[in-house]
């Protein structure tokens, strides 16, 4: 089941602990989805890049079974325009 709790139930955090490297961070260098999983944003980006690579450009939050869609215009978000642009060209070949 999924859990009722979003983002805005929660005070914000002053630092948060990286999900994927265990880093802890500033939590303005850091990112969370409705889901609540925070990840720093160095860790989105290569979680988004390697999206890119693999032209998958729709995925899950990357904790393991979270639901919750990374859609594709957070990419603009995370990583360059130039590799947004490059991931267009793969979509569209």
């Amino acid at each position: 089941a999924l859990s009722t709790m979003s983002m805005d139930d929660l005070p914000p955090p002053d630092e948060i602990t990286c999900g994927i490297c265990a880093d802890v961070v500033d939590a303005r260098e850091a990112f969370a989805l409705p889901c609540c999983h925070w990840y720093c944003m160095v860790c989105w980006e290569g979680f988004i890049e390697s999206s890119i690579q693999d032209r998958v450009l729709t995925r899950c939050c990357p904790h393991p079974e979270c639901p919750f869609l990374v859609v594709p215009d957070m990419q603009m978000y995370f990583v360059s325009a130039d590799i947004v642009a490059a991931a267009k060209k793969l979509v569209i070949k």
